[in-house]
């Protein structure tokens, strides 16, 4: 049996390995002439600048599994404990998280009480949390919404909307709370406070561990060691599939110069681009597809020395949308991890885009870095330029889970299970983090090997 995997991203990779270590012939077929999609570790002048994702989160743990199924356990690394911590800039201060706090919830009341992030009104309405009445499970609902009747407006707007706008690069107001925070909606069921729950434990949560994870010599390890145990002749880069026309026997997949005939297909590509090529055999399902809407991301990495740029604290911070600024968050990438940059050099990454500002791809680079500066100089001393510096553009890139998205992926799925031989996976459905996107490509491969 030959399965044609389309897309050669993280997703496309895991799928491929799945079918490969299960004894399927596999054919990858990827557009561009770099296979891992958005994960690309560039080493310049002794800097180690990721253009896309910079870690592995605990808490989804099939990418950490992965790369110890790879042989790449020695090659994970924890961040660096002395410079933990992450801030939020509020009022144009820097004001730290709350210890224990877990992405919405405070858990550690003394360091909450004291935090200047929130008024003692902000802070007395979230302690409020476990009397405000729980109006039963709604289909769904806004995150925005969630946050708003379980904590308050001060949560959502200082802590809410930077945090998970950072992570999302969307709009609170728009993404699916069953999408993005499935287990607070679960506490919330279960105990009927948010509060009480969490003083239970996490639904599915495996036991203290670190946050997140990454590799020694940058995330694109994980593509180099998937590629190394995958053969060499199956990978097709510079191969864009143009065209499937369904057969009797599977498929034929056409590309500008090239035909391929498959039993079996896995499009791990991005929702549109499925919509794309199934237009034409399977209209109602390519309907479908194009209904998810996505966000656009441009990190830039600036190298500073080390006298040159001051008020660096924690691994970074992020910015609430009430701040006015345009830039969502900035990663102190040299506090974050070991071995990033040179001695005495400062290595950050400022990210833009995302939900409400798509214009920011209309600017050329060198305005992208004068603006960045620009903003960043509000929130620290910033004393000459950097004297190296990279920009990434991911247009479209990031799906914006909005309210109805799992109802949306689970007719999806009814339709394509319909077609027989033809699979999902991908960012697009289940999740956008490196874990998520592991785990719906092996998968997939699994239901193309049942």
């Amino acid at each position: 049996m030959t399965v044609a995997v389309v897309g050669g991203g993280i997703s496309g990779l895991s799928a491929a390995y799945e079918l490969s270590k299960g004894g399927r012939e596999v054919i990858l077929l990827e557009r561009s002439a770099r296979p891992g999609g958005v994960i690309l570790t560039d080493e310049v002048q002794g800097f180690l600048i990721e253009g896309g994702p910079d870690c592995l989160y605990t808490e989804k743990p099939w990418a950490i599994e992965l790369a110890k199924e790879l042989g790449l356990s020695q090659e994970l690394i924890p961040p660096r404990e002395d410079r933990r911590g992450t801030f939020i800039l509020w009022r144009r201060r820097l004001h730290r998280l709350p210890d224990g706090f877990l992405l919405l919830v405070p858990t550690d009341l003394r360091s909450f009480l004291r935090t200047g992030l929130l008024s003692p009104w902000g802070k007395m309405r979230a302690m409020l949390e476990p009397f405000m009445p729980f109006r039963g499970q709604r289909e769904d609902e806004s995150v925005a919404e969630f946050v708003l009747r379980r904590l308050g407006r001060e949560i959502l707007e200082r802590i809410a909307d930077p945090l998970i706008g950072g992570i999302y690069g969307g709009d609170p107001e728009k993404l699916s709370a069953e999408a993005i925070i499935p287990r607070f909606r679960e506490l919330e069921r279960r105990n009927r406070s948010l509060m009480r729950g969490l003083s239970k434990g996490i639904p599915g949560r495996r036991g203290p561990s670190l946050p997140f994870l990454s590799f020694r010599k940058g995330m694109y390890q994980l593509v180099e060691g998937l590629l190394g145990a995958l053969p060499a002749e199956g990978i097709l880069l510079e191969h864009g599939v143009e065209a499937i026309e369904p057969t009797k026997d599977g498929f034929l997949l056409y590309g500008s110069s090239w035909r391929i005939e498959a039993e079996k297909v896995i499009l791990a590509i991005p929702s549109y681009e499925a919509s794309r090529l199934l237009r034409g055999p399977f209209p109602d399902l390519s309907g479908l597809l194009s209904r998810i809407r996505f966000v656009s991301s441009v990190p830039l990495s600036m190298a500073f020395r080390e006298g040159d740029v001051g008020g660096i604290e924690g691994h970074g911070f992020v910015v609430p949308r009430k701040e006015g600024l345009r830039i969502r968050a900035v990663s102190f990438s040299s506090e974050k991890f070991p071995a990033r940059a040179p001695e005495g050099t400062v290595l950050l990454r400022v990210f833009l885009g995302g939900a409400g500002d798509e214009e920011v791809l209309e600017l050329d680079d060198r305005e992208i870095l004068e603006l960045s500066l620009r903003e960043l100089s509000t929130v620290l001393t910033v004393k000459a330029p950097p004297f190296l510096w990279r920009l990434y553009r991911w247009p479209m890139r990031m799906v914006h889970m909005a309210v109805g998205h799992k109802g949306l992926v689970s007719e999806i799925r009814a339709r394509v299970g319909k077609i027989p031989g033809l699979y999902i996976a991908g960012s697009s459905y289940d999740g956008i983090g490196i874990g998520d996107c592991v785990r719906s490509g092996r998968e997939a491969a699994r239901d193309a090997m049942s």
